[in-house]
């Protein structure tokens, strides 16, 4: 019979994107919204997992002789490792692409993909202890954006600072763990393992003072624009403007007449119990080609509505150009918009 080791060398090539798919799959299949009690607690046993593997893999390799069994274990822990690092990162990604605006965050979800694809196509390299701590911490501080919100039921500034510092806490415990585990390992890689950890926690902040990373667990399910919104006890009625696709600018152009008002309507998504103030921002796009907000139209949001919470502004000073309406939180975060072209009749 074939040892382990021999199966996963012959199978290398396969076995290991077979795992990265295998992990993506599972976590499409299983979560369905952050702010579910069992994705979080899937989440958390993820995290259980790879934390204890990446422990239990640099002990066994850092062993002097080893017997074949030994060599079996490491492979196996190693496809663990794999396994469970894409898991996170497909379940993350998910998440954030629910939340986010892809014109406003593709940089940081471009991140997560990003990770997730290095588990396999950088698998020698992910062998690498600082490799695998640089990708951990990333995760970590992307799940306590995810979960300190969650807890406190809001976002803003100071949340975002709180999950950065409860991260710092929490790698910091881990590496406490590994360094009382493997104290001359530790003591070689310290420098380094400083400066990964000190990288990503100023690359996240980098993302956060740029407006790229998603404000979930809110997310947009639907947004308009309208000639006119009407609302009739819970339910909402829609006139649509006239309109017609334009190849050139590959954009919807709306026709109004002088003076007549544009609605815009959005449904947003939030938990179950939290209070966040949403705003519509009007832009137009000025001669220069950049974008010039013409008014910002703020209103509160409640949580715990699937389809989400409607709202709907109105702007009367709307002449003919590109336009655009952002939807975003106070902290200015973008969770979605429209762009589009207004003419005259």
């Amino acid at each position: 019979m074939k040892t382990i080791t021999h199966f996963f060398h012959k199978n290398e090539k396969w076995l290991t994107p077979f795992m990265l798919l295998g992990g993506f799959v599972l976590d499409n299949l299983t979560l369905r919204g952050s702010d579910l009690l069992i994705e979080n607690i899937l989440l958390s046993i993820y995290f259980l997992v790879l934390m204890s593997s990446i422990l239990l893999l640099h002990m066994l390799q850092s062993k002097s002789q080893k017997s074949v069994r030994i060599l079996e274990l490491e492979s196996v822990i190693f496809l663990v490792i794999q396994f469970v690092f894409g898991g996170v990162f497909s379940a993350l990604t998910v998440f954030y692409i629910k939340s986010a605006s892809l014109f406003a965050s593709w940089p940081f979800l471009l991140v997560l993909f990003g990770g997730m694809i290095a588990t396999e196509y950088f698998k020698k390299h992910f062998n690498q202890f600082l490799i695998q701590l640089a990708a951990l911490y990333l995760l970590i501080f992307t799940y306590s954006i995810v979960l300190i919100p969650l807890l406190s039921r809001s976002i803003n500034t100071v949340m975002f600072l709180v999950s950065g510092l409860c991260s710092l806490v929490f790698i910091t415990l881990y590496l406490l763990i590994f360094s009382k585990a493997l104290p001359q390992f530790f003591i070689n890689q310290k420098p380094k393992i400083i400066a990964v950890v000190l990288g990503i926690y100023v690359l996240m902040n980098l993302f956060y003072i740029l407006n790229v990373i998603p404000p979930i667990p809110l997310a947009l399910r639907e947004s308009g624009v309208y000639k006119s919104v009407v609302r009739n006890g819970s339910e909402y009625g829609f006139f649509n403007l006239e309109s017609q696709f334009s190849i050139t600018s590959l954009k919807k152009v709306y026709k109004i007449r002088p003076g007549e008002s544009v609605y815009f309507f959005s449904s947003v998504y939030a938990p179950v119990k939290f209070e966040q103030s949403l705003i519509h921002e009007w832009q137009k796009k000025n001669k220069a080609g950049k974008w010039t907000t013409i008014s910002n139209i703020r209103f509160p949001i409640s949580g715990g509505r699937s389809d989400g919470y409607r709202g709907y502004s109105i702007s009367s000073n709307v002449t003919p150009g590109e336009w655009r309406v952002l939807v975003k939180i106070s902290s200015g975060q973008v969770l979605g918009g429209e762009t589009f072209n207004i003419e005259y009749k």
